[in-house]
């Protein structure tokens, strides 16, 4: 889409009355993510194409100071999602709570974590090894995890699988992750607070 060579802009009409799946749409990097909007934004108006974002635990760009989101473009096609999660017993709701202000790393693991099962997801794995570090000063090495794209997906599945055990056996579990993980996913059976940065 965003290329200057003739052969792949002639390949450009095969997008026209398409429907467009953007899965996991909260992973488009930032620095693209305008660009990529606008991009989306042309196709639908101008290539009668249909654009669906898919996720389990959507941002709210509508929030993002500079970003021009698709407020009065974007309808949900969920519409009664708690309805949903009482029809589907084992699908659980994640509390989701957004911090407006700036804590030390300090205050942020006293914050996110005074629960036993918790996990905050941060932008950058410097924030995320930053952020690990304070908390294993304060709870059991045992208890505490770090999740980011520094491991290969192999680990990261190994490192949720020991996570899930550790809440089937009722153990305490605190999670550091970047968005590499989707809570929604990944820890959807056990009850969660979920702490976005």
């Amino acid at each position: 889409m965003f290329s200057n060579n003739r052969v792949t802009l002639r390949k450009l009409n095969g997008y026209a009355n398409s429907v467009i799946i953007v899965d996991e749409f909260q992973g488009i990097p930032q620095h693209l993510l305008q660009t990529t909007l606008e991009a989306l934004r042309e196709l639908v108006r101008r290539y009668n194409c249909i654009v669906l974002f898919v996720s389990a635990t959507p941002p709210n760009f509508s929030l993002r100071k500079g970003l021009e989101w698709f407020d009065d473009e974007v309808n949900s096609i969920v519409k009664n999602v708690d309805e949903l999660y009482a029809k589907y017993g084992k699908i659980k709701k994640i509390n989701v709570v957004k911090n407006k202000k700036p804590y030390s790393s300090n205050d942020l693991v006293k914050e996110c974590f005074s629960k036993s099962n918790s996990c905050c997801i941060v932008n950058t794995k410097k924030q995320a090894r930053v952020l690990f570090n304070e908390l294993i000063k304060m709870y059991p090495y045992e208890s505490c995890y770090l999740i980011t794209t520094d491991l290969c997906s192999i680990h990261r599945n190994t490192i949720v699988s020991k996570i899930k055990e550790r809440q089937r056996e009722g153990q305490p579990v605190r999670v550091v992750a970047t968005q590499c993980i989707d809570a929604g996913v990944d820890f959807l059976p056990v009850s969660y607070d979920i702490f976005v940065i």
